[in-house]
């Protein structure tokens, strides 16, 4: 028997200034419910921004402001970072 599940991926990264767009696709078959997505920099979690609950096939793009001292490192997002939601697949 197959079991319905979310599946959260991040399809596009846009940055305006310090501030960062990002949108999360369910590409799943059932509704994946509110998260947060993960922000690391420089090997350390530095925010978390929530993430709305997601009807399949939906997509979201969340705002996140970061720090400028950030600026010059690379980024980490990681949608789900605390592996809440069910996914099909962990990527």
């Amino acid at each position: 028997m197959f079991l319905k599940q979310p599946d959260l991926k991040i399809t596009k990264v846009k940055r305006k200034n310090n501030n960062y767009y990002i949108t999360i696709k369910n590409t799943g078959d059932a509704t994946a419910k509110g998260n947060y997505l993960g922000i690391y920099s420089k090997g350390k979690h530095i925010k978390k921004t929530y993430v709305p609950a997601l009807k399949p096939g939906k997509y979201k793009t969340v705002k996140v402001p970061i720090s400028s001292y950030y600026t010059k490192y690379n980024k980490i997002f990681n949608v789900d970072y605390k592996n809440k939601i069910n996914e099909l697949k962990k990527v």
